[in-house]
């Protein structure tokens, strides 16, 4: 799964923003404070003079984040100048490809009814924008989250590119460059890329098409691409900040954390008071408990479904879910080469067809071996089914089960095996990670009725097989991180048919017009049902 969230003081601070506005504080730590107007040059006075430093204050709101040595903090507290004083967090970030090398409407798209909305060519069975439509031109959405690709193809012509303006943007690094840098702890980059993607993925006869392919992306690099660093809520609320001063008409965080936080709230707030619609995924926890910021009232909580309608199995749930979207193998762009693609053809020995799934952390290549079948690929497993070298130069088939999939790929490949084929021990295949531990050679998921059919062929003759993982530029990503997109371009494409439309005329319009699917009205499964593009825009159309 694919899964990620700085105004500056004024131009005397801008230096002090040049290195990381989130890095680890060594002297103490940072705190996200709130302050009456009235109050600002007091507070700021407390915080220095003992021994704090001001990272950036708020364009919007009346706060700030302070880095506190040890002993501050009581005293900036006793001054009375702070209204709420709360310890910066963090929120976490909420497959065999299709043909990208033909444009096609992701099949999210199709179900949210937006090529309705837009118009296609439905004789060429092609994507085509059809001129006059509304398409989400004339909004520009703010999509804070671990970055971008700006060079990517399908994304290029709709991103805003502001580098090189001085304006802080990446609120991680504190710079200008919203870009989804190369990181070698990130486990999910892309994901930034992959939101813009499902949200504005441009009409150009290559890859997939967006919900608004005509509206605008800007970037907010609010987010590590991994989720032990996740998205610390000083990026987040300054990536609300600046897309407030930006002006944007909507904004999407795939991100989410337990609890609340007061100067978060009041960031949302400032957005929502500003025009400005703020959509955020409800989370992949399979709980009811809220998550922030979409548990917040401005804002639009969006749980996931999959292509039967069916509410995703991680899907967040309860009755502070407004709408769902589509969040299961959805077709997106990706950082380029930051996709995987898997093949395996089966050479010799049997007469199967494998459709596989790389295993995220695969190594990228080809191999060509025997078969071996390693069980569960468990110590006492790996003991018996490569002893005297009998997996080495062969590709291990390995039962899913018992152990992660990260010790049965370690393991086979120290037993000297030169791939991994794992299958599934439930019906269908699945998408699997091998997490920080990436393999030396390709590694890949089966179907259990492929794998048990590879097993019997292997226990009965020797069996030859090549497998193959590939790199690409684009992916299939699941969770809530992406069903929000789905709904935020809905509310792009509702801005592009109405400018006047508050933020809340904009809820309202996707909540009423959504497709139930679950008990009538809103449901605690499926909030007010699925956003419904084509209804949502005849909606907003019929109120100018």
């Amino acid at each position: 799964m694919k899964h990620a969230a700085i105004a500056a003081l004024g131009a005397f601070l801008l230096a002090s923003l040049a290195t990381s506005v989130s890095a680890a504080n060594q002297n103490g730590q940072r705190y996200l404070i709130g302050f009456n107007a009235g109050n600002r040059a007091a507070l700021v006075q407390s915080i220095e003079s003992n021994g704090g430093r001001i990272v950036f204050e708020l364009k919007n709101v009346s706060g700030l984040v302070a880095d506190l040595p040890a002993g501050a903090l009581n005293a900036v507290r006793r001054s009375g100048k702070a209204t709420s004083i709360e310890a910066d967090g963090i929120r976490q970030l909420h497959a065999h490809l299709p043909d990208f090398t033909n444009e096609f409407i992701p099949w999210g798209v199709l179900a949210v009814r937006a090529d309705n909305v837009w118009s296609t060519n439905p004789a060429a069975n092609t994507p085509a924008v059809q001129p006059g439509s509304v398409a989400g031109g004339g909004t520009v959405v703010g999509v804070l989250d671990t970055g971008i690709d700006f060079g990517h193809p399908d994304l290029a012509a709709n991103i805003i590119d502001d580098r090189g303006s001085g304006v802080i943007r990446d609120f991680i690094d504190g710079d200008d460059d919203a870009s989804d840098p190369v990181d070698p702890l990130a486990t999910i980059r892309g994901h930034g890329t992959s939101s813009a993607s499902v949200i504005a993925s441009v009409d150009n006869a290559v890859g997939v098409i967006g919900v608004a392919p005509k509206t605008r992306v800007r970037p907010y690099r609010i987010c590590f691409a991994d989720q032990t660093r996740g998205c610390p809520l000083s990026a987040i609320i300054g990536g609300l900040d600046q897309a407030i001063t930006d002006g944007v008409d909507v904004i999407n965080m795939s991100i989410g954390g337990s609890a609340g936080f007061n100067l978060e709230a009041s960031a949302v707030q400032a957005a929502n008071s500003h025009g400005i619609v703020v959509v955020a995924s409800a989370g992949n926890e399979s709980t009811q408990k809220p998550s922030f910021p979409a548990a917040y009232d401005t804002v639009l909580a969006v749980g996931a479904i999959d292509i039967q309608n069916n509410p995703a199995s991680f899907t967040n749930t309860g009755g502070w879910v407004d709408v769902t979207g589509p969040g299961v193998d959805v077709p997106a762009a990706t950082v380029r080469g930051e996709g995987q693609d898997a093949f395996a053809t089966v050479n010799s020995g049997a007469t199967l067809t494998l459709d596989p799934n790389p295993l995220s952390g695969s190594a990228l290549g080809s191999r060509t071996a025997d078969v071996v079948y390693a069980g569960l690929a468990t110590e006492a497993d790996i003991a018996t089914f490569c002893a005297a070298n009998a997996c080495a130069g062969k590709i291990a088939l390995i039962s899913r089960g018992a152990i992660t999939f990260a010790e049965k790929v370690t393991r086979a490949e120290a037993a000297g095996a030169v791939g991994t084929i794992i299958f599934n021990n439930v019906p269908g295949n699945f998408f699997g990670t091998l997490g920080t531990s990436p393999s030396t050679f390709p590694s890949i998921s089966i179907s259990q009725e492929q794998g048990t059919a590879l097993r019997t062929a292997v226990q009965a003759g020797t069996v030859n097989v090549t497998i193959e993982v590939t790199a690409t530029d684009y992916d299939l990503v699941s969770g809530t991180s992406f069903s929000a997109p789905h709904v935020a371009g809905i509310a792009a494409l509702v801005r592009s048919a109405n400018q006047n439309l508050s933020p809340i005329d904009v809820r309202k319009i996707i909540q009423s017009t959504a497709i139930d699917l679950g008990a009538p009205n809103r449901d605690n499964v499926f909030g007010w049902g699925l956003a419904n593009a084509e209804a949502a825009v005849a909606a907003a159309l019929a109120a100018q």
